[in-house]
């Protein structure tokens, strides 16, 4: 649960072993093991269950299991610290953490270090990367691999920093290792791989609609990102939760893949109604702001860039009418254009690029409308010009 007050979280601590497992006998006779960690500073107290493991850092993500890892981070006065911080110095003589015959085998796995030093952080208020890099420019060709970018980039050594766009925001969600490559490595070698250090996190995703009908009716009702998950339990889920490999998450609490169909029970008027209401909001004179637009694009549940990832699953669905996805399609580009449009205005220029890689080209209507009459075909010609449909503005 979360811990509301310092008061509570001194009391949730009583008996947590800092430093180790709980060393005392169950009643089935086996150790009683408490998954939980604690890190405390002069200004902080962290609870949770994330460690240094290669499966709670995800550093091979595609070759064994990853965890999702949680844990709260709160800040604290001095009088908190004293009250928590150990008493006496750790006497580290005393404690086997390794065997000299573990350490040499261990060794064996160490890579040599990069050539340079390097930073990556992932700014949540632009949705990008910043590459930091220092020391001697190196004769060989470095690139580096990140979580939601397509395909790997070469390290600049001439700028002071880089910046790379997230395109895939899911995968940067769930991903937190960066890797760098060496282009005349020899066969086989590892690649050098770190952490990425999250900046405005208060900016990232949390929370999206588990289905694209509850996500429009909401809209519908202009009612999109404005509650909270704890209102909407049946609504809501993790933002990342499409790039969670569920083979690998706990059978114990039931854990199991969301079914992949989509939900068809969302009318034409529902649809319309609820990106009329988006391009309301979109055109707001009270979108004044880049952090304004960015929650409507991204942040929120319901945001435009969510619309963009659920559309695949719409459009690969073949009980959805073709007709429907072409019209679905052409109004999530006019909010698209809307929104490039503000971020123009508004002055954010990388913005405005990611805007452009997310339009949809799924559904050509060469011959969609074909099979109809002349009436029909004007009254489709009217729409598009009054809409805006297809002319690329």
């Amino acid at each position: 649960r979360v811990l509301d007050t310092q008061r509570e979280s001194l009391k949730a601590l009583e008996g947590l072993a800092f430093f180790r497992d709980d060393p005392r006998p169950s009643k089935s006779g086996s150790s009683v093991m408490s998954h939980a960690k604690a890190w405390l500073t002069e200004s902080r107290l962290a609870v949770g269950s994330w460690n240094c493991t290669e499966s709670a850092l995800h550093l091979f993500p595609y070759e064994s299991g990853c965890n999702v890892e949680a844990g709260i981070i709160m800040s604290i006065d001095k009088e908190t610290h004293e009250a928590l911080k150990p008493r006496g110095d750790l006497d580290i003589d005393k404690i086997g953490f390794m065997t000299g015959e573990q350490l040499d085998r261990d060794r064996a796995f160490l890579m040599d270090a990069l050539p340079f030093q390097i930073q990556v952080c992932r700014n949540w208020r632009h949705t990008r990367y910043e590459i930091s890099v220092a020391g001697e420019t190196p004769t060989s060709v470095f690139t580096i691999r990140l979580p939601g970018v397509d395909g790997d980039r070469r390290l600049a050594f001439s700028e002071t920093s880089q910046q790379v766009s997230i395109s895939d925001v899911q995968r940067a969600l769930k991903e937190h290792i960066f890797a760098v490559f060496q282009r005349d490595a020899p066969a086989g070698a590892p690649p050098y791989r770190g952490m990425i250090i999250d900046l405005e996190a208060d900016k990232r995703p949390v929370w999206r609609y588990a289905t694209l009908n509850d996500l429009l009716q909401d809209w519908a009702q202009e009612q999109a990102g404005t509650g909270v998950a704890s209102q909407y339990p049946e609504s809501y889920e993790l933002a990342y939760a499409d790039s969670i490999d569920h083979q690998y998450n706990d059978s114990e609490i039931g854990d199991s893949a969301r079914a992949t169909t989509t939900d068809v029970t969302f009318s034409y008027y529902t649809m319309f109604a609820a990106f009329e209401n988006m391009r309301q909001r979109l055109s707001s004179p009270v979108l004044d702001s880049v952090d304004a637009l960015k929650m409507i694009l991204l942040t929120q549940p319901g945001s435009l860039f969510e619309i963009c990832d659920k559309a695949q699953r719409l459009f690969a669905d073949p009980d959805v009418s073709p007709v429907y996805k072409w019209f679905f399609q052409e109004e999530v580009d006019s909010l698209l254009r809307t929104a490039r449009a503000a971020s123009r205005r508004l002055g954010d220029e990388a913005l405005a690029a990611a805007i452009e890689d997310r339009f949809l080209h799924a559904v050509e209507d060469g011959s969609l409308f074909a099979p109809y009459g002349e009436c029909e075909r004007r009254w489709i010609e009217c729409v598009r010009n009054i809409a805006e449909y297809g002319n690329g503005k």
